[in-house]
């Protein structure tokens, strides 16, 4: 019987890697998997954290997902000619198969999504599933998986220039701030406002020496607390709002009478910055250094209508 050509790539998907090479055990905090010692051909699923430890990693990158729209400062560690797709909401095994991989390198937050809901199948392709850069313990986590992989020398340097960028920038945030404080949120839909207490975006903040706003509401399992627009009288100390995904509620009147807000003193994150290790903290860093100029430019603005 002949098989249609949809089921031949799967077939041969499922089969594995046509080329042989070196492999080794991989083992990090109960995941363990046959890898590439030298990946030649790596796909990454996802364009948040399995994509900065691929470019950490120095992987040949050969495919990722990517939105378009999105700036991300991961685009300088992707080839030029490497295959760009939106991936990660619809994955498509053919797909994968169609680019020849032979490591896929994928965030453990999709990962478990996928398989919870039937979605992908790796078949016996080598799958490198990534424990999200997502809270404080980012750059255990870096560490630990990068030397799970051979490369614990690439990740101090990493975390060294991230290191030199916090020093370099704290002086400004100091300076900018004068011990004021900040609140850091995101915006999921017009009615539900997430405080970021203890995220990766929470734990750059505190290296530079940033006074995060806290309030009374119980914290979610991924570190945030939630407010409806009534509620927002947790921003009221804040000297800089700094947020995610405003657009369904800026303008709200609730929200424009929060006392940063109202005098411009809120700044739009970068959505590629919300997750990842030293590559994109460092970027992070740089963030919140444009933050902090924003924030002067209101101060002085105020200052002036006095």
């Amino acid at each position: 019987m002949r098989l249609a050509p949809g089921l031949l790539l799967i077939a041969a998907f499922l089969a594995g890697p046509a080329a042989a090479q070196d492999t080794f055990t991989y083992s990090y905090d109960g995941y363990t998997a046959e890898l590439p010692l030298h990946p030649q051909r790596v796909f990454v699923l996802d364009s948040r954290t399995g994509l900065d430890f691929a470019a950490s990693a120095g992987f040949p990158i050969i495919a990722t997902d990517w939105d378009p729209e999105d700036h991300s400062h991961l685009e300088a560690y992707v080839p030029r000619e490497a295959a760009r797709i939106a991936f990660r909401n619809e994955p498509n095994a053919e797909f994968v198969l169609a680019q020849n991989p032979d490591l896929l390198v994928v965030g453990e937050g999709w990962w478990n999504y996928w398989r919870e809901n039937s979605m992908f199948d790796s078949g016996t392709l080598p799958v490198l599933v990534v424990k999200d850069g997502s809270a404080a313990d980012w750059r255990e986590l870096f560490s630990g998986q990068m030397a799970a992989y051979g490369l614990a020398e690439r990740a101090d340097q990493l975390l060294a220039e991230y290191d030199d960028a916090v020093a370099e920038a704290k002086p400004v945030v100091e300076a900018a701030l004068a011990g004021r404080k900040v609140a850091i949120t995101d915006v999921w839909g017009a009615d539900s406002v997430a405080l970021q207490v203890n995220t990766f975006t929470t734990a750059v903040a505190a290296d530079l020496g940033i006074t995060t706003i806290v309030g009374t509401a119980e914290q979610t399992d991924d570190g945030y607390q939630i407010y409806s627009p009534e509620n927002l009288d947790v921003f009221r100390d804040a000297a800089l709002v700094m947020s995610l995904w405003t657009a369904d509620i800026a303008e709200n009147p609730l929200w424009q009478r929060i006392p940063a807000v109202a005098r411009g003193a809120q700044y739009e994150m970068d959505v590629a910055n919300s997750w990842g290790f030293a590559l994109t903290a460092t970027d992070l860093v740089h963030d919140f250094e444009k933050a902090m100029s924003l924030l002067e430019t209101a101060d002085a603005r105020e200052k002036a209508a006095q």
